[in-house]
């Protein structure tokens, strides 16, 4: 098998943009066709195919599509909807394309790395993601309305200014460190210049792209330098933190350690995996975090190199670890291929289950079934009827390129026994009787290891869709899904007030400052067939739901966040599998004054971002929804909030 192509760090979510797009800019009307979505579009689905194993493609995409042709309807839609205002901008004269980048942008696609990195944050999409794409890009496009003329989107002004008055802009991306997803959608603002060195500014963004805010001046400067004090800065109006780090050096503000900046660490340097700095996720270096041992970051391992240990970095991602020790200690060679043994990965088509490459079967899930090998989910572990069937079997796609299919099956239920549930360490559960079934290896007879953390199942949403629609036909509260919490941190007063009433949540809460930040909020947690299952929402894009209502106060702000067991703490959720200290990645939330429907994708530019494990939300092990306002550390500070939640869904 041929190596895997190791390239330039793009997330496999984003396409290159815009191959010949600026062919098409002639001077016939004055209204250039630029086929930008149709390009975008071929180019994602090569790099889709070229990236995700067959078995991976059926999961990310629903069995939408199997080849680039049977992809590219599907790109093309997404890509003219995120594109559709650029398209508008271009026709009208108000943006063109620069010729001199557009080579180099679709280089940037065409060279770019499927998801070898350990510490990638982005799950695989599928469909294009525009706004990710864009910031590879920053100067492809070059606008042409002048300062103090009305702008609908960044683009859209002149060299050297901004269009203000959009909505509050992302601090990082999908991981702190990575660039901040462009802004599409259009909203009403006004060319102005950037502030120059020595201006006044409120955050970085106010000052000209080679400068930051300098604190305690608050005016432009030169962007402070690694290992230099960084100081998180609150914007007021938009109630974003930014800091004076220089972003185009790849640096960030380390604002749980060091409290400077500094860049994401390297092979061979420190690195924390309870903390904000993990491994740099440049999947070119496929680095790991060895947290436990040597604290350090390292390459991944070349062939006949060791591995199967916690202190030994993972084998390269085209490459399997060959275990010639009993406790797994083995070297690094070529992948197994169908009827092989196998611990993590296989040859595609085949997958990795029971220890063995299988290929999958035809049996779609939640049809009847006999045995494994009969499903395409490699899993005949539900029940429905009276007889088994196939289900979801837990796997993650990766997509680390089309030849490998990178993980394995965990194996759920027992069959003609009391119990059974084994598998191999950290992936199975102690089997409780003899005559059970398990998946995963050869532990699961009377006993198995130990039982892993977080949730044991997941189960499909008790009513599809639907989260909580507070209110029925009959008048009953609908939540069929779990039921409501709040909770404040620090313990600094009762917390939010939350009562069903006239079919909506509602939510009132006051808070005063303090020395420390104070985040209060009010969720709905989830329940699987019993308590300590999970929530499987794969089917599913994100998290739906109206709210409206009034927030004010001084340093206050709204988040949301979709709560997942990597993000809950082990020690405190029996269905939490994260570290100390873990919570979810949130996405900033304005409160409109009416009734506003809001999508939250579970991936995306718009998607929920940050969180302690610093990865993305796994839609297969939802816990729980909520909605938080966070009162700036300051005496000065207040937080006064009034909303409603309602029609809670998935989408």
């Amino acid at each position: 098998m041929k190596p895997l192509r190791l390239r330039n760090f793009l997330p496999r979510s984003i396409a290159f943009v815009f191959a010949a797009s600026l062919a098409a800019l002639t001077c016939d009307d004055g209204r250039p066709d630029v086929p930008l979505a149709e390009q975008f579009a071929k180019a994602f689905c090569a790099h889709q195919l070229a990236c995700c194993s067959p078995y991976e493609l059926s999961l990310v995409t629903s069995d939408r599509y199997k080849t680039e042709d049977q992809c590219l309807p599907f790109a093309k839609l997404a890509a003219q909807q995120q594109l559709g205002a650029i398209e508008g901008a271009i026709a009208q004269g108000r943006i063109s394309v620069d010729p001199t980048k557009l080579e180099a942008c679709v280089a940037a696609y065409r060279d770019s790395a499927c998801n070898t990195s350990l510490q990638a944050p982005l799950p695989p999409s599928p469909v294009p993601d525009l706004g990710i794409a864009l910031t590879y890009c920053p100067d492809l496009f070059d606008g042409h309305v002048p300062n103090n003329e009305a702008c609908n989107l960044a683009q859209e002004c002149a060299a050297g200014s901004r269009c203000a008055g959009g909505p509050p802009r992302q601090v990082y991306g999908y991981y702190p460190g990575l660039p901040t997803p462009v802004t599409l959608t259009p909203s009403p603002g006004l060319c102005i210049a950037y502030q120059k060195d020595g201006e006044p500014c409120n955050e970085s963004s106010d000052c000209d792209p080679n400068h930051s805010c300098r604190t305690p001046e608050f005016v432009c400067g030169t962007p402070t330098a690694e290992g230099q004090p960084c100081t998180p800065v609150l914007n007021p109006l938009t109630g974003q933190v930014t800091s004076n780090c220089d972003v185009s050096a790849g640096l960030f503000c380390d604002q749980s350690f060091t409290f400077t900046c500094r860049h994401f660490p390297r092979a061979g340097e420190p690195c924390n995996q309870q903390g904000s700095a993990q491994c740099d996720p440049d999947p070119a270096q496929g680095l790991s975090c060895d947290f436990l041992f040597s604290g350090l970051c390292k390459p991944p391992g070349e062939e006949g190199d060791a591995c199967g240990g916690p202190a030994i970095a993972p084998c390269r991602e085209d490459l399997s670890c060959h275990a010639t020790q009993p406790d797994g200690i083995g070297t690094c060679g070529g992948l197994p291929g169908l009827g092989e043994s196998c611990s993590d990965r296989c040859t595609s088509p085949a997958v990795c289950a029971t220890g063995v490459c299988r290929n999958p079967g035809a049996t779609p899930i939640g049809q009847p079934c006999n045995n494994d090998d009969e499903c395409a989910s490699l899993s005949c572990s539900g029940f429905l009827s009276g007889r088994f069937v196939c289900a979801a079997n837990g796997f993650s796609p990766r997509c680390v390129g089309a030849g490998v299919t990178a993980g394995n099956i965990t194996g759920f239920g027992g069959k003609g026994g009391t119990g059974g549930f084994g598998g191999t360490i950290g992936t199975g559960f102690a089997g409780s009787g003899a005559g059970g079934r398990s998946m995963t290896g050869a532990a699961g007879a009377g006993g198995g290891p130990p039982i892993p953390l977080g949730c044991q199942f997941s189960a499909a949403p008790p009513q599809g869709p639907v989260i909580a629609d507070f209110t029925g036909a009959d008048g009953t509260t609908v939540l069929p899904i779990g039921g409501t919490f709040t909770y404040a941190s620090p313990a600094m007063g009762s917390g939010p007030m939350a009562t069903i009433t006239d079919g909506a949540l509602h939510v009132s809460a006051a808070t005063t400052g303090t020395a420390s930040a104070q985040y209060w909020g009010v969720g709905i947690y989830f329940n699987g067939n019993t308590p300590i299952d999970c929530i499987n929402a794969s089917g599913f894009v994100g998290v739906q739901f109206d709210i409206a209502g009034v927030v004010s106060g001084t340093g206050c702000s709204v988040q949301y966040a979709t709560n997942d067991s990597a993000h809950m703490d082990a020690m405190i959720d029996p269905k939490g599998s994260g570290p100390a200290g873990a919570y979810s990645p949130q996405a900033p939330l304005t409160i409109p004054p009416t009734t506003t429907t809001m999508n939250i994708p579970f991936a995306g530019p718009l998607a929920p971002s940050g969180g302690n494990p610093a990865i993305a939300i796994d839609p297969f092990r939802l816990v729980g929804v909520q909605w938080q306002f966070t009162t700036a550390a300051g005496l000065e500070n207040s937080c006064v909030v009034d909303f409603t939640i309602d029609n809670v869904r998935f989408f």
